[in-house]
């Protein structure tokens, strides 16, 4: 991880350049940082775009800036993924508004220094990164939105590799309890994408590790302005990996790294275990089911 660190900025991939006209992509998170730089390289290449965000006023401002830059269509839509029936709430207004998504894109993301729950009890980190994205994506599967051939794009982290579990109620121990935390939800949205692709063979999975970006996520990025500057990458820089996925045919599914471009799993990666992906899916299942 230290030595993906050092050169990403200078292996990292180009910026897709294939178009996607008419196609309908929904974007958690895409008011700022790395979703809102998906969001404007996607109105670039010719797709409508849903920003799918907690916070209403500032998506509608991300929405007004994307279209004055674009002359893009861009639609707006609340979706707090760490309350469920928020995020249920909204997979049944964009069935309502959008009766064919052919992207949905899980970018959202937190992060908690101390143990934080969500209104249903859960993990703030499990809560969102993992139960969240489930239940949108399950709601969407349910509600027959999600088109045959379309695809799902779960923004991950290459620090999955330091867990070698996702518990609802991970322990935040010592001076690195935050990150373990914060590890364990990654290799969780890694287990979502090992679970969910041989159960809906129609869809295209991936999951990509975007960077280690200075978007305000995390102790280190928000440094960035001094030792880390030289390693951080930007977040239009950081997108470049989900509109790769987003908009290239030619690209297997499963997991992408931003400089190594289409991984294939060690038998010993904690992502590669299929039995306990499933288990997990189960597991997640269990959860959300209440609130689809």
């Amino acid at each position: 991880m230290w030595r993906s660190l050092v050169r990403q900025r200078s292996r990292l991939l180009p910026a897709p350049t294939a178009r996607v006209d008419g196609q309908t992509v929904v974007i958690t998170g895409g008011n700022r940082g790395i979703g809102y730089q998906t969001a404007l390289g996607l109105l670039q290449l010719g797709a409508e775009v849903v920003l799918a965000c907690r916070n209403e006023q500032q998506a509608e401002r991300a929405a007004g800036t994307l279209r004055q830059r674009t002359g893009g269509t861009v639609h707006t839509l609340t979706c707090d993924l760490a309350d469920l029936p928020s995020v249920a709430q909204a997979a049944g207004e964009i069935s309502r508004r959008f009766p064919t998504v052919d992207t949905l894109i899980c970018n959202a993301g937190t992060w908690a220094r101390e143990p934080r729950t969500t209104p249903q009890g859960h993990e703030l980190m499990y809560g969102t990164h993992v139960l969240g994205h489930a239940l949108l994506i399950q709601r969407l599967l349910d509600l027959e939105v999600l088109v045959r051939g379309g695809r799902v794009i779960l923004v991950g982290g290459e620090l999955y590799q330091l867990a070698t579990d996702c518990p609802a109620t991970p322990p935040y121990k010592g001076a690195m309890g935050a990150w373990r935390a914060y590890a364990a939800s990654k290799l969780g949205v890694m287990w979502l994408l090992a679970a969910y692709t041989p159960r809906h063979p129609g869809l295209r999975w991936f999951a990509v590790h975007p960077g280690t970006a200075a978007t305000g996520i995390g102790s280190a990025s928000r440094r960035a302005g001094g030792w880390a500057r030289w390693l951080t990458l930007t977040a239009e820089e950081a997108s470049r990996t989900s509109l790769r996925c987003a908009v290239r045919g030619d690209l297997p599914t499963g997991y992408h790294h931003n400089t190594l471009g289409h991984m294939r799993l060690a038998k010993d990666d904690p992502a590669a275990d299929m039995e306990r992906a499933q288990d997990f899916l189960d597991e997640v299942l269990h959860h959300i089911n209440p609130y689809r």
